[in-house]
């Protein structure tokens, strides 16, 4: 039941819940009626405690909600990592790419409508990072700074290892 105006004068606050019936606080309610939590009549001392124990409350479920929320993201993350690879792809022009993808046929589908024929070379387990690192591994051999990759000898004989299965050289 929600109290009306003037319904209460005292505070409706159990102080002592471990008795058999309990104790009522019965200090005068605050005066203004906005204050009271939920509409229930309050005094002013019990007004603050239940401010600090929301507050408190709703930092604690924050913080337990945001930590909820990292752990799902970092879970997402490494599953997405997990399926996605780094692919090089050569194109007609001997021009290599080296990029990431969550699916090589798709990629490989759209890299060929804006680039012709392509070749897959080799893929390996990995996501930016791992692209990322080989991009800075081939930094002599790149065109621009695009993804794509002149075929230098010492980048066709990396990738010819992969292919070969020597996963051992990804790491």
């Amino acid at each position: 039941m929600i109290p009306r105006a003037g319904q209460y004068e005292t505070c409706v606050m159990l102080v002592n819940l471990q008795r058999a019936v309990p104790d009522v606080c019965e200090q005068d309610v605050a005066e203004d009626q906005s204050t009271w939590p939920m509409g229930h009549p309050m005094c002013p001392h019990h007004i603050r405690r239940m401010e600090d124990w929301a507050h408190r409350r709703h930092v604690d479920l924050t913080e337990q909600a945001r930590e909820q929320r990292i752990e799902v993201l970092v879970r997402e993350r490494e599953e997405r990592d997990a399926a996605r690879v780094v692919y090089f792809a050569r194109r007609a022009d001997g021009h290599i790419k080296i990029g990431f993808t969550g699916s090589v046929s798709d990629r490989m589908g759209a890299l060929r409508r804006e680039h012709g024929p392509l070749e897959l070379l080799a893929t390996i387990p990995g996501g930016p990072d791992v692209e990322r690192a080989h991009h800075e591994t081939f930094h002599a051999e790149r065109l621009g700074s695009s993804e794509w990759f002149l075929p230098s000898e010492r980048l066709l004989a990396y990738i010819e290892r992969l292919a070969d299965g020597d996963q051992e050289l990804a790491s």
